[in-house]
């Protein structure tokens, strides 16, 4: 039976029976919808433009309400959290630090501009947040820790 799932009043996604993931938080600069199996139609609401999804594609709302087609995911990566793990390939320290923020309920602040560097690896999402940041300072991230703030130097 399709449903419709409301993002945020940017888009709306009509599901036609399938497998797929919704990424749609505040602190994320647009909703992505990843197609696994079955079929979905993905709609900006501000546009009104419509993308029909394959399995293996994601379609991406901007703040502004377009709707565009991504072909080039990594599906493991997107569904990682159903296996409870994170799952980086090529991230960004921003993009691994809103993550690690959400799932520790973490306040990230950043000391000057953050790095353009990437970084990429799997790690348990069970694990305790000193065990997620004893790899990533082997992997050359500095931070400071106070309460629940986390700045990244």
């Amino acid at each position: 039976m399709p449903f419709k799932v409301d993002v945020d009043g940017k888009g709306e996604v009509e599901v036609l029976g399938t497998h797929f993931n919704i990424n749609s938080y505040s602190n994320e600069p647009a909703i992505n919808t990843t197609l696994i199996e079955g079929s979905v139609k993905v709609t900006g609401n501000l546009s009104g433009k419509t993308q029909n999804l394959n399995p293996g594609e994601q379609a991406r709302i901007n703040a502004a309400g377009q709707v565009t087609l991504n072909r080039n995911i990594n599906v493991d990566e997107i569904i990682a959290w159903k296996e409870g793990n994170f799952n980086f390939n090529s991230a960004g320290i921003e993009y691994i630090m809103r993550n690690v923020s959400r799932w520790y309920d973490l306040d990230v602040v950043y000391q000057g501009v953050p790095s353009k560097e990437t970084f990429s690896g799997i790690v348990s999402r069970n694990s305790n947040l000193s065990e997620v940041l004893m790899i990533m300072k082997q992997a050359g991230i500095k931070f400071k820790i106070e309460g629940k703030k986390i700045t990244v130097m």
